[in-house]
């Protein structure tokens, strides 16, 4: 089976997702994610001149590209290469030392953005990840409107595990519903795919 870039971010976000959910390794989260985002960006800008990078400067208009690439590749560039740019090996302790789980919750939302921007179908999980999300951070995408969902409600006031035990419950619960299920935007496939 040939891979195609589009399969190759769906694979990248699908993987990283799981083990989000499964609370393993954020790190190998945030490397995978940070990799999707660099594919996923490029084909929305390509199919729908709207990435979430594009978003986020319209939005925020005093944030440059420099402002924004630095702050998503933060983590992602110490856990990708040895070395800066001048040749410098990274103190990779110093580097991550304020790194956490939380570190991923942007970037996965991010790489998903970009992959329904190319019009693609996302998976049960990855929809309700997407609500879970605007509820965490209900002003970071300058949303005008609330909404409710009724296991988010108060989620951004409660502990890390309670927030992601109460969207691992809502993907269960979601995972039934044959209106997602039979939507043209949902990919059925399991996160997770199997071997080509």
């Amino acid at each position: 089976m040939a891979i195609d870039q589009i399969e190759l971010v769906r694979r990248l976000l699908g993987t990283a997702t799981q083990l989000f959910l499964d609370d393993a390794d954020p790190l190998s989260v945030h490397c995978l994610a940070s990799s999707a985002i660099e594919h996923a960006e490029h084909i929305a800008e390509t199919y729908s001149d709207r990435s979430f990078k594009s978003h986020v400067m319209g939005t925020f208009p005093d944030m440059t590209k420099i402002d924004f690439k630095r702050l998503r590749n933060r983590h992602w560039k110490v856990i990708k290469h040895s070395h800066d740019l001048s040749g410098k090996p990274f103190e990779v302790t110093k580097e991550l030392d304020d790194f956490d789980d939380a570190a991923n919750d942007a970037v996965l939302f991010a790489g998903w953005y970009d992959f329904m921007k190319c019009g693609q179908p996302i998976p049960i999980a990855a929809q309700v990840f997407q609500l879970w999300f605007f509820r965490m951070y209900p002003k970071s995408l300058n949303q005008s409107k609330e909404f409710e969902y009724q296991y988010f409600s108060q989620l951004d006031s409660l502990e890390r595990h309670e927030q992601k035990r109460r969207l691992r419950a809502a993907i269960k619960k979601e995972s039934f519903s044959d209106e997602l299920l039979n939507h043209p935007m949902t990919d059925s496939r399991p996160l997770i795919l199997p071997l080509f």
